[in-house]
């Protein structure tokens, strides 16, 4: 029976981490395990795909860096216009697996399926998920369905798009989800189905899809807001050359009546403001008044994300009208 090959390309986190022993399950370290032995323990992949692999590098994914995305973007961009390889599977930690997923989505060139996959709990753990997690990866990355969905990520079951998950848990093996718009599908057994799929631009029709990404990019910066803060956070990156700032406001993007005048004062001297929200789910309404001011709205997309996104509008030199549309459509 004819086997897909996919490539695996493994960066770390949880689902290669060890502890010092079988039960423990919070206190270990991740990125202990190199991709290729991690395989070797769960041999039934050999019945399901042919598998090549590559160790990108193995680390805690708070770790990673907008330069290891870029190097994650440009061996999967090599890897997928081979003809031989129909799907690619990246084996990530899961603290900023959504940021990296987003930033892939936004930048692959490509139709074929692109999927991150982490863990819960290290390798060692009993129980641990990261080999189911695998296993249903690649039963997603070989799917035909799973074509042109753009960047997909699998934990616990459930697949996601890259644009709608996030990190909701910080423990819990249901740790991933997208509150507002659900799973596109799920992965049962050797069935990957899915319901839905994200309509917002990716992979081939993105307008990030075919530049050239340089390990350079423009400091972007987000400020929390809570009660009773000072305006000096913003005021400092202002000063230490941040070219945009993305603003978790309060509820629908909300802000200290203070600062509002500020902000406005941030854009008329070129810094590129986008209000998004601390509040976990929901979209933005832009109000007339942001609108004026030249402030951008980041719709549902949470803060970490909208920096994603600013950070490459602004690294191809957009203005703020582009960026608005680019906000409203990827």
């Amino acid at each position: 029976m004819y086997k897909k090959k996919i490539m695996l390309l493994g960066t770390g986190g949880t689902i290669a981490g060890k502890a010092v022993n079988s039960v423990e399950t919070a206190m270990y370290e991740a990125g202990q395990i190199n991709i290729k032995d991690l395989i070797r323990e769960i041999p039934v992949l050999e019945s399901i795909a042919q598998i090549e692999c590559e160790q990108v590098c193995n680390i805690d994914s708070a770790d990673i860096t907008l330069e290891i995305m870029v190097e994650l973007r440009n061996k999967i961009n090599k890897y997928l216009s081979r003809e031989d390889i129909k799907g690619i599977v990246v084996a990530h930690g899961t603290d900023t697996l959504e940021e990296t997923a987003y930033f892939l989505n936004l930048t692959i060139t490509s139709s074929k399926p692109v999927v991150l996959v982490g863990a819960m709990r290290p390798a060692t753990a009993f129980s641990a998920d990261g080999i189911m997690n695998m296993i249903n990866a690649i039963y997603v990355a070989i799917s035909e369905h799973s074509i042109n969905k753009g960047v997909l990520v699998v934990m616990n079951d459930r697949i996601y798009a890259a644009r709608e998950v996030s990190k909701t848990h910080t423990t819990g093996l249901d740790a991933f989800t997208s509150l507002e718009l659900g799973s596109l599908g799920n992965v049962n057994g050797e069935g990957v189905n899915f319901y839905q799929q994200s309509l917002r631009k990716h992979t081939l029709e993105s307008c990030f899809s075919k530049i050239d990404l340089k390990n350079s990019f423009p400091i972007v910066d987000v400020v929390y807001c809570v009660a009773g803060m000072s305006y000096r956070t913003i005021e400092l990156f202002i000063k230490n050359g941040s070219q945009g700032i993305v603003i978790a406001g309060f509820g629908n993007g909300n802000i200290n009546s203070k600062f509002k005048e500020k902000l406005k004062n941030a854009v008329k001297t070129g810094t590129v403001i986008v209000m998004s929200s601390r509040v976990a789910s929901g979209e933005i309404v832009a109000g007339q008044a942001a609108k004026e001011t030249g402030i951008i709205c980041a719709g549902n997309l949470n803060p970490q994300k909208a920096r994603i996104l600013l950070i490459l509008a602004l690294a191809t030199n957009k203005n703020l009208n582009e960026i608005q549309e680019i906000f409203a459509t990827h």
